[in-house]
């Protein structure tokens, strides 16, 4: 995939070509609409396993709900790898679910890595998970190129919701040598990143010397806090930002402290008159996301201080998205929602569901033992409000390790002392009642992905309708086989033209 291609990769059933186009997205997004608001779709989404334990299962349910209730571990005919399964097993499943899981296949976006980035020049990436590790490489590569491809000299990178700072760093230092500024809420985090960027310079530092040899400029993150200010377009004033800089900011980040933030730091860090600004997040929770997109199409005027010339986006957390504000964003997808025949609100149980990877789930042994463990939670946690359910009064049991999940029994057990209450467990377990419970949670959580396909076309429109004279895209960014779930990127490429032009 060419890294400046604009556009977004529909399903097959949507569009014959890639990047789809305009009309073919607005169609897309009328089917998920649509197929979300459809009775049985809306009846698993608008239902959680808790009240299902409690109340029983809702009447239209009837066929699946005898099915489930017939065998053990049903759920694992509903997600595509999970073991072997013979065509006669398979033919067993109701009708009914068949064709409500064939229509998720048609309209969940595709998630296969798109493009497959090196970091040039850079040393390896040190303190990080394989998972963030790839992550950050992926998308300091993907900035690299979009950098190096851009007739605007951008040499400033807002990195928002920055935690540790991995990315960060990875920006502010050689190659990439960009003047960084790292927001982020929480003053734990904030302070362990300006922790970890310290003790890297005073490590290499100390080799240094040891050494006598100069440092390896791959290696340096960008000096912190830095107050000498950028030269503007002389191509021979490079060499004073080679390994750029790095500032960080604990903020509680809106659109408005977004912006004050930036300005404060260009008036310090530039002496243009106008400086082109990069705004990235990576996996920017909840109501982040859809700030980012504001902000960025806010501040698009180069005749200000500062303009937001460039975006790259991953998002996360749908659950926390504000459900007033952040979906839809796009005017085509508020136009269908308009529409009389559909039903659809995004709750909060369709934005905790849009996180769902069930396709992930049988990936390996390890995937395996998560997803049953994530089962049984559900499972368990349902079955002791439906024994501890007393009128007025909902049981609240909080946190508890993983291994109290091991047996229903121990569960009830260590539940019952959490919430402080007496609950006996069953003389014999309920097995049809767990087999159709599982079921039920396996059926939500394949409609997770095409909630979430949906949020991702609503902003991938809206930024395609208001970016100022930009080539906008949606693409995959992260391999989900290595565990990076949330992979689906949105950017912003450099301005075509100036604005005023």
């Amino acid at each position: 995939m060419d890294t400046t291609a604009a556009g977004i990769t529909l399903p097959l059933a949507f569009s014959r070509e890639s990047p789809a186009s305009i009309l073919e997205a607005h169609v897309y997004v009328a089917a998920c609409i649509k197929f979300l608001g459809s009775p049985l779709v809306s009846s698993l989404l608008e239902c959680h396993p808790n009240d299902i334990a409690i109340h029983g299962p809702r009447l239209q349910w009837d066929p699946w709900w005898k099915w489930a209730a017939a065998g053990k571990a049903r759920w694992k005919l509903l997600i595509p790898g999970w073991g072997s399964t013979s065509p006669d097993t398979v033919s067993d499943v109701p009708d009914e679910i068949k064709l409500m899981l064939g229509t998720v296949d048609q309209l969940t976006l595709p998630r296969t890595l798109n493009l497959n980035l090196i970091l040039e020049d850079h040393a390896p990436l040190r303190g990080m998970s394989p998972k963030k590790a790839h992550e950050v490489s992926q998308m300091s590569a993907f900035i690299q190129s979009v950098l190096s491809r851009s007739e605007t000299d951008i040499r400033h990178i807002v990195d928002i919701g920055a935690g540790q700072g991995y990315l960060s760093r990875v920006l502010s230092s050689f190659p990439i040598s960009k003047h960084v500024i790292a927001l982020d809420s929480s003053e734990v985090q904030t302070k362990g990143a300006e922790r970890r960027s310290s003790n890297i310079q005073k490590k290499l530092a100390k080799t240094t010397l040891k050494s006598g040899a100069e440092c390896c400029p791959s290696d340096m993150p960008g000096n912190l806090h830095t107050s000498t200010p950028a030269a503007c377009g002389d191509p021979s004033s490079m060499s004073s930002v080679a390994n750029g800089s790095l500032t960080h900011e604990m903020i509680s980040i809106t659109p408005q402290t977004l912006h004050s933030s930036v300005s404060r730091w260009i008036s310090d860090q530039s002496t243009c008159q106008t400086t082109p600004v990069m705004l990235v997040a990576l996996h920017a929770c909840g109501t982040l996301t859809p700030d980012i997109l504001r902000c960025f199409l806010a501040t698009q005027d180069p005749q200000k201080s500062w303009y937001a010339a460039a975006l790259v986006v991953v998002g996360c957390c749908y659950n926390l998205m504000s459900p007033d504000s952040d979906f839809p964003l796009s005017e085509p997808v508020a136009k269908e929602l308009k529409n009389e025949e559909n039903k659809l609100h995004l709750s909060y149980n369709h934005r905790s569901l849009a996180a769902q990877s069930p396709l992930q789930w049988p990936l390996n042994a390890t995937a395996k033992a998560a997803a049953e463990l994530a089962l049984r939670k559900v499972v368990y946690r349902a079955l002791f409000g439906k024994l501890a359910s007393m009128p007025g009064r909902p049981v609240k049991v909080g946190r508890l390790r993983d291994s109290s999940y091991s047996s229903l029994e121990r569960f009830i057990s260590e539940a019952s002392k959490k919430a402080d209450i007496q609950v006996i467990p069953p003389v014999e377990e309920p097995v049809e009642l767990i087999s159709c419970l599982e079921v039920l949670h396996a059926l939500r959580s394949r409609i997770g992905p095409v909630i979430e396909s949906l949020i991702i076309v609503d902003r991938y429109l809206y930024l395609a309708e208001k970016a100022y004279n930009s080539d906008v895209l949606a693409f995959n960014l992260f391999d989900q086989e290595l565990g990076s779930s949330r992979n689906s990127a949105l950017a912003v490429l450099p301005h075509k033209s100036p604005r005023n032009a």
